[in-house]
């Protein structure tokens, strides 16, 4: 059985190896002997077990025989020696010892025979089982002989068609290469041709530069001849153009000279234009401009002029000036000189007029032509004022546009009653009369309250103090130039709609209001 295992264990390994695609016939021919060794293996085991069935028959037989023919060597004892020995012999009969061992053994060979027969059926079964396998094993080899044999028609397939592919290919070479070859004598062919063209035209060149070397050489001599002519031209103009040159030098210097002195005499011009234009002398700075003697009113640089409406930034442009002339000096006085000026903003001519009583320096007012409304308050309230005779000073209540509920205008009318408070009635009380006598002196005099009177009556009226008979410009130290410009407020002027041109008035502060002159409402809000 050990053996019969092995034996089976080699065929199955020898089986399993059946399955590998490499020495596929050897494997075949390796299960085939396994399998005739596993059957002989078997035959010997059978016929060992009945060589061993029938050699313990024999000795048995043989032992039998032996006990029957042999005779007792011994004289009988005493009866009870005898009866035991009979006894025993009785016991111990040969025949049937060997019967039962014969018995026995055939027990023994029926079941080793069974247990053979019952091991040689698995046998069967295995060898059937080992037949099968080895069935599907050549099946599996036959499926791998097939797919490697169509692999191997692939492959040959595959080959014939990359040989024919390649001797395609090189039949293409073999074109291409004779094309080559082809192109290459032409080439060459013609290479050859151009260069017998090229020796031939190399040999004309050769000619015909030996034959313009012949003619070069008279040429070059004639040049030569020609190159000396020019070079004692050339000689004779240059030192023809040197004494230009020289001849030019001189009027150059000459004109220089000359141009030199024009500028020296035109600067000299100039200088004495700029000394007309403007003046050298010194400004007499007096402590007192004013001569009664003559009514004559000095005015110097420190001049600021109050032109046109008083608006806003108007009030900047006076006090600004006003403070700096008090930084230069605070002891020479300061003028304000008024052209033109129909009044203005209450709030801007109150800082002018509040700027003059707070100045060091003291501030004179001059009035040239008109001052009407905020500018005559301003004219009247400075300790120092002056105008000439024909000049008018005007005076009259403030005006204002009002508009809103009931509220809003009776505080706007409480707010310009404020106002004429603070600036109508320091006129009256320099006049010497109260505000209502004022008031009514205004509308007695003109019906629309609009009070003018020329200087020299204003004088008795102290809306001005001083009558002058002239005025010394002393600040005009430069020759005026160029034609008068526009008034500014030219370029505001605008037109209604029933085609009456007016001046627009820029918006005014809160809680301000324009005390100005406008009779024919020129000036106007919106």
């Amino acid at each position: 059985m050990t053996k019969l295992g092995h034996s089976l264990s080699v065929a199955l390994g020898m089986a399993a190896l059946s399955f590998t695609p490499v020495n596929t016939l050897w494997a075949q021919e390796t299960a085939e002997a396994v399998e005739v060794a596993a059957e002989t293996e078997q035959v010997k085991e059978t016929e060992k077990s009945a060589d061993e069935v029938e050699h313990i028959n024999r000795a048995a037989a043989e032992k039998m025989t032996e006990q029957a023919t042999e005779k007792p060597a011994t004289k009988p004892e005493t009866k009870s020696e005898e009866a035991h020995s009979a006894k025993v012999e009785k016991k111990s009969d040969p025949a049937d010892e060997l019967r039962e061992e014969a018995k026995l053994l055939t027990a023994k060979a029926q079941l080793r025979s069974k247990q053979l027969e019952a091991e040689l059926a698995e046998l069967k079964e295995e060898n059937e089982r080992l037949q099968m396998q080895a069935t599907l094993a050549k099946q599996r080899q036959a499926n791998a002989l097939l797919k490697m044999e169509l692999e191997k028609q692939e492959l040959s397939a595959i080959s014939s068609l990359e040989k024919a592919k390649q001797e395609r290919d090189s039949a293409d070479l073999k074109a291409e290469i004779a094309e080559i070859n082809t192109l290459m004598q032409l080439r060459e062919a013609r290479a050859k041709r151009e260069l017998a063209e090229m020796k031939t035209q190399i040999e004309r060149l050769s000619t015909e530069r030996q034959l313009d070397k012949a003619r070069n050489s008279q040429k070059y001599a004639e040049l030569e001849d020609q190159r000396d002519k020019l070079m004692l031209e050339m000689a004779v103009k240059q030192a023809e153009f040197q004494t230009q040159t020289l001849e030019n030098n001189i009027k150059t210097n000459a004109m220089q000279t000359e141009l030199q002195l024009a500028q020296s005499e035109l600067s000299l011009k100039s200088i004495d234009e700029q000394q007309k234009m403007q003046l050298d002398d010194d400004i007499d700075y007096r402590d007192h401009p004013f001569e009664k003697d003559t009514g004559t009113l000095y005015i110097s640089d420190r001049r600021i002029k109050l032109n046109g409406p008083i608006i806003t930034g108007t009030a900047d442009y006076i006090c600004e000036r006003i403070h700096f002339f008090n930084n230069e000096n605070d002891d020479l006085p300061i003028f304000i000189v008024i052209d033109n000026c129909p009044g203005g903003s209450v709030m801007q001519g109150y800082r002018i007029v509040k700027a003059i009583e707070s100045s060091s320096a003291p501030v004179h007012v001059i009035v040239k032509s008109f001052a009407a409304s905020m500018a005559a308050v301003i004219t009247t309230l400075a300790d120092h004022s002056y105008a000439y005779p024909n000049a008018i000073i005007m005076h009259h209540q403030m005006s204002a546009g009002v508009y809103g509920n009931m509220t809003d205008i009776e505080q706007t009318v409480r707010t310009m009653k404020e106002w004429e408070r603070r600036l109508a009635e320091p006129v009256a009380a320099k006049m010497g009369i109260s505000i209502e006598e004022f008031k009514q002196q205004m509308y007695d005099h003109r019906k629309t309250g609009d009070w003018d009177e020329f200087a020299d009556q204003a004088v008795k009226l102290k809306w001005v103090n001083t009558i002058v008979n002239e005025l010394r410009e002393e600040s005009m130290r430069k020759r005026p130039q160029g034609d008068p410009p526009m008034p500014w407020y030219y370029r505001l002027f605008m037109e209604d709609d029933k085609g009456q041109t007016y001046c627009k008035l820029p918006p005014l502060d809160p809680m301000d209001a324009y005390m100005i002159y406008n009779p024919k409402n020129f000036y106007r809000m919106d």
